[in-house]
């Protein structure tokens, strides 16, 4: 029975884009990324390679580390809300603590995007 269910929740998805579309909202069936760091270097700008993000969700202390196949960009999670305790680190760069919060948005979740500047130890 929760198959059936389950088959029917997820049949139901493009008629309620279509009518949310239809009543002018901009729905669509595309994943946004819930929360996209971009990582450069505070001293030049200019894009950091070789940073390492993890991040935890709420109070789950699970720690998630995401790769890097976009150079400088990190995207944690997909259409995920709730606070997002976020750790970059660098060799012989300052290690970054962050905190963001993700909310639902109309259609999708409020995106956050940062830039994260990775200051260079002494």
């Amino acid at each position: 029975m929760t198959t059936t269910v389950q088959i029917l929740l997820l049949a139901s998805v493009p008629a309620m884009l279509a009518a949310f579309a239809a009543c002018g909202h901009p729905c669509d069936a595309s994943a946004r990324a819930s929360v996209t760091l971009e990582i450069v270097d505070a001293a030049t700008g200019a894009p950091f390679g070789g940073a390492r993000v993890t991040y935890t969700l709420d109070d789950d202390p699970t720690v998630i580390t995401v790769d890097d196949p976009n150079d400088n960009f990190f995207f944690l999670a997909y259409e995920t809300v709730g606070i997002f305790h976020v750790t970059v680190e660098g060799e012989n760069y300052e290690t970054q603590e962050l905190e963001y919060e993700v909310d639902h948005g109309e259609c999708h979740v409020n995106a956050v995007h940062d830039v994260v500047e990775m200051v260079p130890t002494s």
